[in-house]
């Protein structure tokens, strides 16, 4: 993949390696993770922004047939130039691939995964707009939308669409 808000990987170990290895470029700059505590809440629009930006280069993964599945504030950096740039295509799914990385395990961040994905049906690139409208949920309420006790109880709460609101200021 090639665009400015992913980061570039220049190199990889292949699927037949004994040690697997990713050699990518090395991005100077915080997550939205990190950003999230210098209360980036106070600034909406600018948490919508750089979701728009990141669209555009999810856009072009799906339409490139990878699904990236663990879109969330920790796989996105912002570089030294104010570009958001989103990382980590480690649980990335090739579009009409049948190999999974795991069969019958649930891979990525409960907190941000689709429902699709939960139930283990046949998903598209639209599990990661559901990731990216957690990511925007966090940034502007400084929250989870989904929040539990237990990853079971979490998953629950994503199947059934029970989230927290938004507080209104």
């Amino acid at each position: 993949l090639r665009h400015p808000n992913i980061l570039h990987i220049y190199d990889f170990s292949g699927e037949d390696a004994d040690v697997g290895y990713l050699a990518t470029e090395l991005i100077h700059g915080p997550t939205l993770r990190d950003m999230n505590s210098r209360d980036l809440r106070a600034y909406p629009e600018l948490a919508a922004c750089l979701l728009w930006i990141l669209s555009q280069a999810l856009e072009e993964a799906h339409h490139a047939g990878v699904i990236h599945r663990d879109i969330k504030p920790e796989n996105i950096m912002i570089d030294h130039v104010g570009q958001p740039r989103l990382m980590d295509f480690g649980l990335a799914r090739i579009r009409d691939s049948q190999r999974m990385t795991m069969t019958g395990t649930l891979l990525g961040s409960p907190a941000h995964m689709a429902p699709e994905i939960i139930n283990g049906e046949d998903y598209d690139g639209r599990v990661d707009i559901f990731a990216l409208g957690t990511v925007l949920y966090f940034l502007t309420t400084g929250r989870l939308p989904f929040d539990a006790d237990t990853p079971a109880s979490l998953l629950r709460k994503i199947l059934v669409g029970e989230y927290a609101p938004a507080p209104t200021h």
